[in-house]
């Protein structure tokens, strides 16, 4: 995904720019394909990102209804169809053709949706050999689609994920030292949330004698060239093979999982 911003300032829209990005929106809703089970994974890319930045009243049940009817798989547009259109939605501010607003409405839809279609956890024995996780979204960032992409990605490869938003430093290292966590990955979009999630990591690692592996990753990489030196993780990179690579699960394998 491009490194986008779509939260920082505020542009309004004049009245013609509104008006004329309403009826693009509706044209689109409207021109849909009646059989949803018909549509490709773009054309269901154009559909959610209409769907979710239009100003015209959002059903949430009847969305969820309509990508089940595509026959697409959840992980599908997890992956692929969400991402593009939360993509969709920043260039459209970038572009000066969606307000603020819409952009940000757009963007909680997203989210909502993706947190619906992600694979539902329970409490279980350990029996994967799969480490356990947690995503902590950084403080600041206002980005979440992306960890919440991650996580259902790292659970689909078998892994125990706990997904942390909107925790206070304090809070999310309060978090590591109950969970027993083997890794610890901290998803960065934005520039504006690097500083802080450095300062995290250096908090991290002077509270907890023997922190798991701190890992930072996400769209942050194509924005600015880090190292673990001017980061303070163990690894920068948004690739799972790679970060991690050599874990197994720290816990015995009748403990439970990680609750998320």
């Amino acid at each position: 995904m491009p490194p986008v911003d779509p939260f920082e300032g505020s542009r309004p829209l004049n009245q013609n720019q509104l008006e004329a990005f309403a009826k693009r929106v509706l044209k689109s809703l409207d021109s849909h394909p009646q059989n949803p089970s018909s549509l490709n994974l773009g054309s269901i890319t154009d559909w959610l990102y209409a769907h979710v930045i239009s100003p015209v009243p959002f059903s949430f049940e009847e969305t969820l209804c309509f990508l089940e009817e595509t026959g697409v798989s959840s992980s599908e547009i997890i992956d692929v169809c969400i991402p593009e259109a939360a993509c969709r939605a920043g260039q459209a501010w970038v572009d000066d053709e969606a307000s603020f607003a819409n952009v940000t409405l757009a963007s909680s839809r997203l989210y909502a949706i993706c947190k619906a279609l992600s694979e539902t956890w329970e409490m279980r024995p350990r029996r994967t050999g799969q480490p356990t996780i947690l995503v902590v979204i950084a403080p600041g960032e206002q980005h979440m689609i992306g960890s919440v992409v991650a996580a259902s990605q790292l659970r689909r490869m078998g892994c125990s994920v706990q997904l942390l938003g909107g925790a206070t430093p304090k809070e999310a290292i309060a978090c590591i030292k109950r969970g027993a966590f083997d890794a610890v990955l901290i998803s960065c979009a934005g520039s504006q949330a690097l500083d802080n999630a450095v300062h995290f990591i250096t908090r991290i690692r002077s509270e907890i004698d023997q922190p798991p592996r701190l890992v930072i990753g996400g769209a942050i990489e194509k924005q600015v060239k880090l190292t673990s030196v001017s980061t303070g993780a163990d690894l920068v990179t948004s690739d799972f093979e790679v970060a991690l690579a050599g874990l197994t699960n720290a816990r015995s394998s009748t403990e439970p999982l990680a609750a998320q």
